[in-house]
């Protein structure tokens, strides 16, 4: 009798052990700007974000719209911000409660253009006209830095696996959907703002800003008079909202 009591402790130990030491990884997720089919469609036409590569002309290769001289705008540059990421879920023995985290070398942000779907009607192909594209380009890495940043830094806690998982799955969505909402809100202020390059005072001060801005180490520091680029670390689940990838307004 005390032979079996002995051996059923030891189950015990054995089966507590096995799940102090559990590690799940989730399943892999992605996002982008781009609906799923866009995506596929332009994965091969994409040009990364460069400092030392800036675009020119020739990567604008669109038709533009029938009705594009009756636009505000001279151009357009359509951009992706696309994320992917695990994260993996453990049970610690000292709380006991499972904890999970954004797995630091499985997360991946990309900005790109696509020039396939980028145009610039013939004969407005200007110095400046580029400029204001290349900053709309620029304002795209600064917030794919502020994605990087924001999506490393979530966690979860809780009390089984699947409610660690469930949290994590809203607060990578949460985290996202806020950035590249923001980023959409920057975007069409940058336009108002210059509007769409043809004001040569206001370009300048955004040409000044967002130098500052690529030059910051600490992007989540980033704070603007517009608030825009402000990221709060706690944030509602989302609701569903597609973001535009052509930000020329």
């Amino acid at each position: 009798m005390r032979r079996r009591a002995i051996a059923i402790w030891i189950l015990v130990l054995l089966s507590l052990g096995f799940a102090a030491g559990s590690t799940l990884r989730g399943s892999t997720l992605r996002g982008s700007t781009l609906s799923d089919v866009l995506q596929n469609n332009v994965l091969q036409d994409d040009v990364p974000w460069c400092h030392t590569a800036p675009i020119s002309w020739d990567h604008f290769r669109g038709v533009p719209p029938p009705d594009a001289h009756a636009r505000s705008k001279a151009a357009a540059i359509h951009m992706t911000v696309r994320w992917s990421l695990s994260f993996i879920v453990e049970y610690n023995q000292r709380s006991r409660r499972w904890n999970g985290y954004v797995e630091e070398a499985s997360l991946v942000v990309t900005n790109t253009m696509q020039p396939s779907l980028s145009w610039v009607i013939p004969g407005k192909d200007s110095a400046a006209v580029l400029n204001h594209e290349q900053r709309h380009f620029d304002l795209n890495e600064i917030y794919r830095r502020k994605l990087l940043a924001g999506l490393s830094r979530v966690r979860g806690d809780g009390g089984s696996s699947e409610e660690v998982r469930t949290a994590l799955n809203r607060a990578i969505a949460a985290t996202a959907e806020q950035i590249l909402n923001a980023l959409a809100e920057a975007q069409a202020l940058y336009d108002v703002e210059t509007a769409h390059g043809t004001n040569p005072t206001m370009q300048a001060i955004w040409d000044e800003r967002i130098d500052t801005w690529l030059a910051d180490s600490n992007p989540q520091e980033l704070l603007p008079a517009q608030g825009l680029l402000y990221l709060e670390t706690d944030v509602p689940t989302p609701k569903t909202r597609k973001v535009p990838s052509d930000q020329a307004l």
